[in-house]
């Protein structure tokens, strides 16, 4: 089975995605594939359904990945995601 790119992803652009990101962990994966959808950014998971049918698998590589042009836009989102998890506020 493949994991086909969402449908916001033409069929003209496949060849001009970049990766982004790569885990594997199809929970880190999804999260952050949630984050780009939130900001706009068109962006698909590769490798998505051989990782998440058992769980994460460190043979499989989950990518996501953008089109060329929102390669920078994406990985900022990625870095501020990344780091709020890593260093969650303070509430009080």
């Amino acid at each position: 089975m493949f994991d086909l790119p969402d449908a916001t992803i033409h069929s003209e652009v496949l060849m001009d995605l970049e990766t982004v990101h790569q885990t594997f962990d199809p929970v880190e994966a999804h999260a952050l594939k949630e984050q780009l959808d939130a900001a706009g950014i068109p962006c698909s998971l590769i490798n998505e359904a051989s990782s998440s049918m058992f769980g994460p698998n460190p043979d499989t590589t989950i990518r996501l990945v953008v089109p060329e042009g929102e390669v920078e836009a994406a990985k900022k989102v990625i870095a501020e995601f990344l780091k709020d998890i890593a260093e969650p506020s303070e509430t009080k």
